[in-house]
């Protein structure tokens, strides 16, 4: 599957994402346990902010609201804790995350953190922003299936 941010509809499941080895992310294991600390509920599809593009010409604003602001009070704070707290996240071209738990908070820094001798930037994962759209685009779409045929029991 071609996945690339002028198709911002394109969709990809995370069993897609791992059954493609490094093909979208250095780490694909380590994102699949890091986005297993997501808990959106059907409250998060009214969010007005999903609507922002996810392309150059709006410099990537869809990635800096989603890890700044949906992500950290979505974000289960004691997963993050197990995963040693912090956890880095590179974006080429669109941006470096550290997605940090402060003070049992979730907390997103633009950037990556620095090896103490080198000074080199440390990711936990380097991935493909097309790839994480995808991802964002099947999780988006997977719990609207599952909230309407919620409404469509109770109703």
């Amino acid at each position: 599957m071609m996945v690339d941010l002028r198709n911002t509809n394109a969709r990809l499941t995370m069993r897609e994402f791992l059954a493609s080895g490094r093909r979208y992310a250095s780490n694909p294991i380590a994102f699949a346990s890091f986005a297993s600390g997501l808990r959106f509920g059907p409250g998060i599809l009214l969010d007005e902010r999903w609507r922002l593009p996810g392309n150059a010409s709006s410099r990537f604003a869809f990635f800096r609201v989603l890890m700044h602001e949906i992500l950290p009070p979505n974000y289960d704070v004691r997963h993050l804790e197990t995963l040693g707290g912090r956890f880095a996240l590179s974006l080429k071209p669109v941006g470096d995350y550290t997605v940090i738990a402060l003070n049992r908070r979730v907390v997103t820094l633009s950037g990556l953190p620095r090896d103490e001798k080198t000074g080199a930037a440390i990711a936990d994962v380097t991935m493909r922003p097309d790839a994480f759209l995808a991802l964002c685009n099947e999780l988006i779409a997977d719990l609207s299936e599952k909230t309407l045929k919620a409404l469509g029991k109770s109703g």
